[in-house]
């Protein structure tokens, strides 16, 4: 009779303890990506990247608020991008967001407009008189960026002018793309503004089209270094390529020196003596088929969260002003304010330069990025 041969034991053991890993490591994943976490609710949040830390901060501080608030659990998917890109990726349909938040009011009448091109889509996408829907508690000003050494070096820098000045020298500089990011693309409107000596407001599409201004703007981008595309990730790439100047928010240079070695150069704000645009970080709940009524539900509560003064508060340390200066009465509050809107950590306290206005005409936002086509840095 022939012998029935087994399996050693051992190795029946081994079989089991790897089957036991995978599974282990395959519910590890599934968690990770929350398809096997059941929870109540589930929001997206796509917002401009320099708010990031700020966002890291206080997420994890709603979801807990949340439950407490309405006993339910919720999962928030969120997600950093350039603020032009932000809105171009919803129209394409790569992303579809409960909440978007990009740098600047300006992009919410611009995606209501590119989502109504559409023949399909009859309403608006954003509701921009709803304050239910649309909010902001934040802001911060678009400054040059440079070093302490290298602005006492040049006699310091003031506006737009000298940095077309410094070109003719040994100068390189970088700012982001305007066709993808925010800073880039109200980068770009300063400038025009600034060589016009026009506020913003004033600016029409013959502007654009000024052969002289063409050729200032040119030879200003003739030393960029490279074109970012998002603007929370710019001052770290300044550093590593060694640039003299780089066009950010003021919470960027507060959020860098924070985060600075003893051993690292000092990154300081220079408010352009021309004028300055404001980025107000609306934050606006969708109105759009992939946005349910729970959806909904959910995205108001969180609106309703970031608007509270302890979670504002919050914002200074990463370098952003708050829209409602009543909060500063509180002493807490204050103090904190104070101790990073100083030089110490390279901005001001108090924006001393003209403050354009975000008002500008449709046609001129359409076309701003076709000026920069024509005059940018065509070697990058």
């Amino acid at each position: 009779m022939e012998q029935i041969k087994r399996k050693p034991k051992k190795r029946i053991f081994t079989y089991f303890l790897i089957f036991i890993t995978c599974f282990a490591v395959a519910a590890c994943i599934g968690f990770q990506i929350g398809g096997s976490v059941h929870t109540d609710y589930t929001i997206v949040i796509t917002y401009s990247s320099e708010k990031d830390s700020w966002m890291n901060k206080i997420i994890p501080l709603f979801k807990q608020w949340f439950e407490e608030q309405t006993g339910k659990t919720i999962t928030v998917n969120f997600r950093p991008m350039g603020s032009r890109s932000i809105i171009l990726s919803i129209i394409t349909g790569e992303i579809k967001p409960t909440i978007i938040s990009p740098a600047s009011g300006i992009w919410l009448p611009y995606l209501n407009s590119l989502w109504k091109n559409n023949p399909v889509n009859t309403k608006d996408i954003v509701h921009l008189s709803n304050p239910n829907l649309t909010t902001s508690c934040i802001y911060s000003p678009i400054v040059i960026g440079t070093w302490d050494w290298y602005n006492a070096s040049v006699g310091g820098i003031s506006n737009f002018q000298d940095i077309h000045d410094l070109t003719l020298d040994q100068f390189r500089w970088a700012h982001t793309d305007p066709q993808l990011s925010n800073s880039g693309f109200m980068t770009i409107i300063m400038m025009v503004a600034a060589y016009l000596s026009k506020n913003t407001t004033e600016l029409v599409t013959t502007d654009l089209q000024n052969p002289n201004l063409q050729q200032w703007m040119r030879q200003i981008e003739s030393d960029i270094a490279f074109y970012g595309k998002s603007t929370g990730f710019l001052a770290k790439k300044s550093v590593q390529l060694g640039l003299n100047a780089f066009m950010v928010y003021e919470n960027i240079i507060i959020d860098f020196n924070r985060k600075a070695s003893g051993d690292s150069s000092k990154a300081i704000a220079v408010y352009p003596s021309d004028g300055t645009l404001l980025s107000d970080h609306p934050f606006a709940i969708l109105d759009t088929e992939w946005v349910s009524d729970d959806d909904r539900y959910a995205a108001t509560r969180f609106l309703e969260f970031i608007q509270m003064d302890e979670i504002v508060a919050k914002a200074f340390q990463y370098g952003f002003r708050p829209l409602n200066e009543t909060i500063l009465q509180n002493p807490a509050y204050n103090s904190t304010f104070n101790t990073y809107f100083t030089e110490n950590y390279g901005v001001q306290h108090d924006i001393s330069v003209p403050i354009y206005g975000t008002t500008i005409d449709s046609l001129v936002l359409d076309q701003i990025t076709d000026l920069w086509i024509v005059t940018r840095n065509l070697g990058l």
